[in-house]
């Protein structure tokens, strides 16, 4: 579950990570749009403004917002944007079932326009 302490600390240490090997990778990340979007927002991933991968920005119960994602979960699904039901879906779904793993895939399969 995403929201628990040690899920939130790998997922705040797999975006500083992410970050840090996007440096690199600069040039060859130039060549695509998500590419560029994760180059842009380093910045705001360092600093906690934003996360890799997210949901769909919406307040939590609690009236908080959550930090905003420069790729939504959601992204991969199809050209056309999810139904607001589904969406809120598969948002519960990753945060539930949250892995590390998960954002690097979603990550990766974004910046090489695999859809599922």
């Amino acid at each position: 579950v995403l929201s628990t302490a040690l899920n939130q600390r790998n997922k705040r240490i797999t975006d500083h990570l992410i970050g840090w090997l996007a440096i690199p990778m600069a040039p060859l990340l130039l060549f695509s749009s998500s590419g560029r979007r994760i180059l842009k927002n380093i910045a705001a991933v360092w600093t906690g403004r934003k996360t890799w991968v997210g949901f769909k920005s919406e307040p939590t119960p609690s009236g908080r917002s959550k930090r905003d994602a420069v790729i939504h979960c959601t992204d991969l699904l199809s050209e056309q944007p999810p139904e607001e039901s589904l969406s809120r879906q598969i948002d519960l779904l990753y945060a539930r079932d949250y892995r590390w793993r998960n954002d690097l895939s979603i990550l990766w399969r974004s910046l090489f326009h695999s859809k599922v």
